[in-house]
């Protein structure tokens, strides 16, 4: 098993859609690898988590 780290550069990170897309842009192009499984959580302001899972064994998370 390999890891890629993936840097986002300090001023785009805290704009959450932004970081979305690039990630989304990222595996278009090919600059990230397909992944197997992901999972994406997200903490509101007020504390409310949401959770994602997507690609083949998502529903396993």
């Amino acid at each position: 098993m390999t890891a890629k780290l993936v840097e986002f550069k300090r001023e785009g990170w805290r704009n959450a859609a932004k970081t979305m897309r690039k990630i989304a842009d990222d595996l278009e192009s090919g600059e990230i690898a397909l992944c197997a499984t992901g999972a994406l959580s997200m903490r509101s302001a007020h504390g409310r988590v949401t959770i994602y899972g997507y690609w083949l064994n998502g529903e396993d998370l």
